[in-house]
């Protein structure tokens, strides 16, 4: 497979090469949210949801990036979930989600973790208005 990108992109958008292995793949995803949003509950959703999607494989997906880091040089990261947080503009801030998964997987377990996240923040807005009833 081959892509070609003009050199200014490098320089003007973040780029990520997610398939140097094809057996795993670092992937990234944002997650959005409203600046006023209760984004530390977000983030703990999004830990405790990328860490059950990755339950299965996250020792295997640990050998495999040490594995590429002493053969091939690379500075693998740790394969564990990791939530990071981003203002892309003052009235927004986003989570960037990132995680090992199988590269053909990758798809499925990122709308696997969303629809989790979706329903536990679902569940506590419905808490939190019960609270104030």
């Amino acid at each position: 497979r081959l892509i070609v990108l003009p050199n200014s992109t490098f320089l003007t958008k973040p780029v990520f090469n997610e398939s140097f292995t094809n057996d795993f793949v670092l992937h990234i995803f944002h997650f959005p949210l409203d600046r006023k949003a209760d984004w530390k509950k977000a983030e703990a959703a999004l830990l405790k949801a990328a860490d059950a999607a990755c339950s299965d494989y996250i020792e295997e997906a640990r050998k495999h990036f040490a594995k590429l880091e002493r053969e091939k040089g690379l500075d693998a990261s740790n394969a564990d979930p990791k939530v990071t947080v981003q203002f892309p503009s003052s009235d927004d801030l986003e989570l960037l989600v990132r995680l090992a998964v199988p590269a053909h997987r990758r798809g499925r377990i990122e709308q696997a973790i969303l629809r989790d996240v979706a329903e536990q923040l679902d569940k506590f807005e419905s808490l939190s208005q019960k609270d104030a009833s």
